[in-house]
């Protein structure tokens, strides 16, 4: 059964790209891009926002390192163990998803703009993303146990 035209290691890859893309856009704009918008304007809310673009950042770095760990050896059970720390961080990363889209979801439904548009279609972009790369870990752990 053929899931998906793309790899286990290409959808990491790709949800690891787009979180540290999505972690960029929280950080304040004098680290980062200039963008207004992202991010909590609660009082005190800005550090929470910075803790989850270095979270979201960091993540995405290793999950994009540790794709490449597959390649490097032949052996079964190493590949076992690199996917199952593949999907773990996965699950991280659609466990990190949900606050975000809570607080677009609700600042979407308490005042009407466009950057909480933008920001709970990037994280909901960035879960479904993830939550497809871990359904296809699995299924490539399932296949590495029949070759067995």
């Amino acid at each position: 059964m053929i899931l998906t035209r793309f790899s286990s290691n290409a959808l990491i890859r790709a949800a690891a790209i787009l979180s540290v893309l999505l972690g960029l856009l929280y950080l304040p704009s004098n680290y980062s891009l200039p963008i207004i918008g992202l991010g909590p304007e609660l009082e005190g809310g800005q550090q929470l926002a910075e803790f989850w673009a270095m979270y979201a950042m960091y993540g995405g770095a290793i999950m994009f390192i540790g794709s490449f760990l597959l390649n490097v050896s032949r052996s079964i059970s190493f590949k076992r163990i690199v996917l199952a720390a593949c999907l773990i961080a996965t699950f991280l990363l659609i466990a990190a998803q949900l606050p975000p889209l809570f607080w677009w979801i609700f600042v979407g439904s308490a005042v009407f703009s466009w950057s909480s548009v933008l920001g709970l279609s990037l994280h909901l972009a960035l879960l479904l993303l993830a939550l497809r790369g871990a359904i296809v870990t699995i299924h490539s752990i399932e296949r590495l146990k029949l070759n067995k």
